[in-house]
């Protein structure tokens, strides 16, 4: 989606609200999976206050991810209100800290991208305490105790362990 604002940098006090939405399809967690199966509703409302363009972003969305500990499909609601400023020039050098459009055409999809991608965790759990997947027989431990027989700490250091017990 495309915002035209080169009418609201010249006129001050002037807004105007876009509401779309935006295909998330193509965007890739870090384990390689998708987990935006249908487009991401968005509303952009710009608003030009003495002169300076703030772009305000309204973004709701829900993503069924699996967890990265026990592999369990689980759901997660966001919403987000990133704000931007738009300018048609920069004085000094680019800092990252303004959106800069010198023909007053905004891609909101991108930044709404860029919005969503900064915002996902970088690890995904299905709840803050989840225990994983057992390392012998791959149980899910949320499950409930899969029976195994785990050894306690590292093999290499059994020998150390063995001159502690002696005392």
């Amino acid at each position: 989606m495309k915002m035209d604002l080169g009418k609201i940098f010249d006129l001050e006090g002037e807004s105007f609200v876009v509401e779309d939405v935006v295909d998330l399809s193509g965007v890739k967690l870090g384990s390689g999976y998708k987990p935006f199966t249908q487009p991401v509703p968005v509303r952009a409302a710009a608003e030009n206050h003495a002169g300076v363009v703030t772009l305000s972003l309204s973004v709701d969305f829900t993503l069924r991810v699996p967890c990265d500990r026990c592999l369990t499909l689980f759901d997660r609601s966001y919403s987000l209100r990133p704000q931007h400023t738009v300018v048609r020039e920069l004085n000094g050098e680019d800092t990252g800290e303004y959106v800069v459009c010198p023909d007053g055409v905004v891609d909101v999809d991108e930044l709404v991208t860029t919005d969503v991608v900064l915002e996902l965790p970088m690890v995904m759990l299905c709840r803050e305490d989840c225990k994983g997947l057992c390392s012998r027989c791959g149980a899910n431990l949320n499950e409930g105790d899969c029976g195994c027989q785990r050894q306690a700490g590292d093999p290499r250091l059994a020998v150390l362990k063995q001159l502690l017990n002696k005392e």
